[in-house]
């Protein structure tokens, strides 16, 4: 992720889904504002059909922006953000067309405003230098626009005047949601300096744990294995091929014990933790350890995931997780099989599945009766 495409929703997934309200009213609000002023506009002789065409290219756009905002989507991409843009100024050029004849053509222009408003609600998706050049772009357009009319109209006050005037809103707004921007930004990226510097602390200290854990699992396997062993060879004068045989069993069986337990991914530890007695295991597939190459949000999303299923009484035993790559794709596989509906399962895990639509590359879900199968991607090194 460049320094340009780091944005409030990508450092915050979670949070930014539960702003999602709020960006539905400021939608609400642009498009009440663009009925009451093109209202107003026919009222004072504008024509009607590119008006109404105004407004339904507006709908499109604010349609738009929830969709890709919503928890049914992944990342709010700059291409969705450079359409938003394209489709107010398209509706901007047709409220001109219908409002052009009208003495009162710059006091009517609706859309500058309503795009404003627009990149107010898009400010948590997109970085503070997109949100400017997208905004300043526009209103040079809207801009210019407004002055050709006030040249050809003849207006009483200087066309560059009318032209600023008519703009402002839109400038102050996208400027305004670019200045949000950056700020929630900062303060996320202050925040996760902080955490990683406690959490880097606290490793310390599970290190120490950990080591004095692995150091009394060996002891209990030579106290159970070897010990008992060399007490019997003490006991006896000789050494029989029993006797050897037992000992490459013993020392096979303690390398084996160490490999498995060096050759485990932290995906492995987290299922093994996740998984409830008397239930079957939860099996990951991952011969080329792959899950060692996703990034602290990727494990984040899916150690919730794994868990949560893990706990959830109307998902049946054995679920699976198979890693794969592809060229430099890695390809996750997670299988559930399900004892609820489908749609409450997938209503249940929703804001889940949002989180991993914004960590990971591309995120699917699909239903093959009985199982719940989530697919999602992500790039390695």
């Amino acid at each position: 992720m460049t320094g340009a495409e780091v944005t409030a929703q990508r450092l915050d997934p979670a949070g930014t889904l539960g702003a999602h309200f709020l960006t539905i009213v400021l939608v609400v609000i642009a498009y009440l504002w663009a009925i009451a002023f093109s209202l107003l506009a026919l009222s004072r002789g504008g024509e009607t059909a590119p008006a109404l065409g105004a407004l339904m290219v507006l709908a499109i756009a604010c349609a738009l922006v929830v969709y890709a905002s919503g928890e049914g989507h992944g990342v709010f991409t700059a291409g969705i953000h450079l359409m938003v843009h394209a489709l107010v100024v398209a509706s901007f050029l047709l409220a001109s067309w219908s409002s052009w004849s009208t003495d009162d053509f710059s006091r009517d222009q609706w859309a500058p405003l309503s795009l404003g408003i627009l990149m107010v609600a898009v400010a948590p998706y997109r970085p503070a230098r997109e949100l400017i050049a997208g905004g300043s772009a526009s209103a040079l357009v809207m801009g210019a626009v407004t002055f050709a009319h006030a040249v050809v109209a003849r207006t009483t006050s200087p066309p560059l005047a009318v032209a600023v005037v008519a703009v402002i809103g839109v400038v102050a707004l996208c400027y305004g949601a670019a200045m949000y921007s950056q700020r929630t930004v900062e303060a996320l990226q202050r925040w996760h300096r902080r955490a990683d510097v406690v959490a880097e602390a606290l490793a310390d200290e599970v290190r120490v744990g950990i080591a004095r854990s692995v150091q009394q699992d060996r002891v209990t396997i030579l106290n159970r294995d070897v010990v008992p062993f060399f007490g019997d060879l003490l006991g006896r004068e000789t050494i029989t091929d029993v006797d050897r045989a037992r000992a490459r069993y013993i020392a096979t069986a303690i390398r084996s014990v160490m490999v498995a337990d060096a050759d485990r991914t932290w995906l492995e530890v987290v299922v093994q933790q996740a998984g409830r007695p008397g239930r079957a295991l939860i099996a990951v597939d991952d011969p080329h350890f792959l899950a060692s190459m996703m990034t602290t949000a990727q494990r984040t999303a899916l150690r919730a995931h794994v868990v949560a299923l893990a706990a959830d009484r109307k998902v049946a035993e054995g679920f699976s997780i198979v890693l794969s790559r592809h060229g430099r794709l890695c390809v996750g596989t997670l299988t559930v099989p399900i004892v609820s509906a489908d749609h409450a399962l997938r209503t249940r895990y929703a804001p889940i599945h949002s989180v991993m639509r914004v960590a990971f590359d591309s995120v699917s879900i699909q239903t093959h009766p009985p199982d719940l199968i989530v697919r999602f991607t992500y790039e390695h090194s």
